[in-house]
Order: C-alpha cells, then sequence, then structure tokens
C-alpha cells in the first residue's frame, strides 16, 4: 500500500514537471460520447490547462481503469482544453445528455443556451444524476465524476473570470 502511494506521488510529480504546471485538482472520469460507448480515464486540472487522460485499448468498465494495463502509450490519448478557452461549466442531469449530441457540437452559442436549459434542481440532481458539461471554444466535453460539484465550482465562468 505504501509503495503504490509512492508510485501515485512520484506519478504526479513527474507529471507537473513534464507539463511544467501544477497540479490543481484531479479525478477518475467517464467520458460520455454520442455513440453510448463510455471511455474511463483521469480528468485532472493543472494552473493553465484541463486535461482528460484516457485509453482507446478497449476498457470496459471502471473497474478495468485500474486493472487494466494498456497494450501500449499509442493506446492512451489526451485531451488538452486550455482555461482560457473554458467559457462555462454545467451540471446537466445524466438523463438530457442525448440533447446534447443531437446539437451541432461546435456551435458554441448553440450549446450554451442548450445547457443553460438544462439545469436542474437540487433534488432532481440528487434523483437523476448529474454529468459534468465543459463548454470551450472547441465544442463541449462532457464526463461524469465522482466529485462533479468540485469541478462545477473550479470551473464556472465566476471562478474562471
Amino acid at each position: 500500500m505504501e509503495k503504490r502511494k509512492t508510485d501515485i506521488k512520484k506519478y504526479w510529480a513527474d507529471k507537473e514537471a513534464v507539463l511544467g504546471e501544477k497540479l490543481v485538482y484531479k479525478s477518475i472520469a467517464e467520458v460520455k460520447t454520442a455513440v453510448r460507448n463510455s471511455k474511463f480515464g483521469i480528468l485532472y486540472l493543472m494552473e493553465n490547462n484541463l486535461y482528460l487522460e484516457y485509453s482507446e485499448s478497449g476498457r470496459k468498465t471502471l473497474l478495468d481503469l485500474f486493472t487494466v494495463k494498456p497494450k501500449t502509450d499509442k493506446d492512451n490519448k489526451t485531451i488538452v482544453i486550455p482555461r482560457e478557452e473554458i467559457i462555462n461549466c454545467y451540471l446537466v442531469p445524466i438523463h438530457k445528455i442525448r440533447k446534447i449530441f443531437n446539437t451541432d457540437l461546435k456551435e458554441t452559442a448553440k450549446l450554451r443556451n442548450l445547457l443553460s436549459t438544462l439545469t436542474m434542481n437540487t433534488l432532481q440532481k440528487l434523483i437523476y444524476g448529474t454529468a459534468l458539461c465543459v463548454l470551450h471554444s472547441r465544442g463541449v466535453l462532457i464526463v461524469q465524476t465522482p466529485s462533479n460539484r468540485e469541478w462545477f465550482k473550479m470551473l464556472s465562468s465566476e471562478s474562471i473570470s
């Protein structure tokens, strides 16, 4: 157990050294896509960029994230969103995600209008669950994390400005 903690600390220290930025926050994430096949990875926020690292190697469940090692690094993908490109962040009910994929994902004005109409009250958030939608200048990133509310607080327009 102690070795695992040391390995994790080393991993993030190496990541900070390679990227030249300090780590702000991190969590596991399930990426939502239009084709209903989820991808699991790590969402992390550095000082200047939001990163999503995931594997294309066929991980089917969250458990696979911890137990199945990718065969090669070429299976790993990274999405990088500079913080200045983040327009806003929304918590959207899981059952309404499909509406987002029925919109042109490159039309940020349409996405902003749609996302602002998909909000819900606290009780609905508890009943349905939420997805974190990060609207940026190139489209939208939709993920589910164990800490959506913390991500929302850090990435919403009030905290970005």
